[in-house]
């Protein structure tokens, strides 16, 4: 049996339903509480503590379900599962530039809190189910894909023009797991001498809702005409990675 959380989910336990339903119930009081106007879009809210918990309670409750469902696939069947089809981690691997994009949904903290150490442990555990989802369905092996040395690059996907308080500082510490957990599936080492490029960037995107951090892992030798491409399509990938999946 195919157990693809064994290599991704942090300490695996079956969720009860009593336990799912008590942590709906306590996301709904939450938003009852909250003093904003009940009409108010959860992007207006004052309070990020509640729109903190929000997104990582939900992320917690989304993994515990994939992993539910994926029992239930390999009860029956030698592979991922369905669920896994639905991750919201997207990948893209261009020959041309030997280059691996990894889209995550949720633009990481750059601040040194419990909620972002926990952010960060969630985005791992999805980042390394959609990995395995990516070398199943597309019979490529992160191993032999990108060679060293190699750069790693981590961009903020976000509207052009918004403040600094809206987009937290351009700061690799809170995706180090996220990394190195890559790093060591692409069969590489974070040393020096392999790992030689570490850059934090911003891509644009066209609204609100492609928002997130992106991961690229690029050969070293390709980077600075993949660097090239970027900024002549306006900081996006787009016409560049993403197409090519």
């Amino acid at each position: 049996m195919t157990d693809v959380f064994r290599y991704a989910f942090p300490n695996r336990r079956l969720m009860s339903k009593e336990k799912m339903i008590s942590e709906l119930n306590s996301l709904v009081c939450l938003l009852i509480k909250d003093k904003d106007d009940p009409g108010s879009n959860l992007s207006d809210l004052k309070n990020q503590a509640t729109v903190d918990d929000l997104e990582l309670t939900l992320l917690n409750l989304y993994l515990q379900t994939c992993y539910a469902q994926s029992l239930r696939d390999c009860a029956c069947a030698d592979d991922v599962g369905e669920a896994l089809q639905s991750l919201p981690c997207k990948i893209y691997f261009s020959e041309k530039y030997k280059t691996l994009l990894i889209d995550t949904p949720v633009i990481l903290g750059s601040y040194r809190t419990t909620k972002n150490k926990l952010q960060e442990n969630i985005m791992k555990s999805l980042v390394l189910m959609a990995v395995k989802r990516f070398e199943n369905q597309s019979d490529k092996q992160l191993p032999f894909l990108i060679d060293s040395p190699f750069a790693v690059c981590l961009y903020r996907r976000v509207l052009p023009g918004l403040s600094s308080s809206v987009v937290p500082d351009i700061d690799n510490i809170e995706a180090r797991k996220i990394i190195n957990a890559i790093v060591r599936e692409i069969g590489q080492g974070d040393y020096y001498s392999s790992m030689i490029t570490n850059v934090n960037s911003i891509e644009y995107i066209n609204s609100a809702d492609q928002s997130g951090t992106s991961i690229l892992f690029v050969e070293e030798s390709k980077r600075g005409v993949l660097e090239k491409e970027f900024l002549l399509k306006k900081r996006s990938f787009n016409e560049i990675l993403r197409k090519e999946m």
